[in-house]
Order: C-alpha cells, then structure tokens, then sequence
C-alpha cells in the first residue's frame, strides 16, 4: 500500500503543479469571461476547491473509521454516476 499512496500523492502533487502554473497565465478579463451559459474559469476552480474540501472531508471520515453523516437530499452515488 504504501508504493500506491506514494504513487498517488506524486500524482496529486504534480497534476497541482501544472494547473497552478497554467492558472498563473491566465488575465483576470480573461479568467472572468463567460462563454453562453457556461461558466467562468473562476466559477471553475472555485468548483474545484470546494471539491477538494469535499474530497478531503471524505477521505478522512473514511481513514478515521466514521459513519458517513446523511446530508439531506444528497446521493454520492447519482452525484458520480
């Protein structure tokens, strides 16, 4: 196990490092513009950064050996289906 957690911690830090390198290069018009209805490169990652907490939250509860607390009217399951 351990080899994987490296693996994977590796992997984490270096999908990190690009997407805070390619972020840097971005404008502020340009990380504000929205294309129709979509969302704005910051709307974006701040998805991805309550995700992360997310993610995190989970994976703790997980390592502690925690019941999942119920959150009403949320299905992990339809969530990543």
């Amino acid at each position: 196990m351990g080899s994987d957690v490296e693996e994977i911690l590796a992997k984490t830090r270096s999908t990190h490092a690009k997407l805070l390198a390619f972020l840097q290069g971005i404008a502020p018009d340009v990380a504000d513009r929205r294309l129709g209805e979509g969302w704005t490169i910051r709307e974006t990652v701040g998805h991805l950064v309550d995700a992360e907490k997310a993610h995190r939250r989970f994976i703790e509860t997980v390592a502690g050996g925690q019941a999942m607390p119920e959150v009403a009217g949320f299905d992990l399951n339809a969530w990543n289906a």
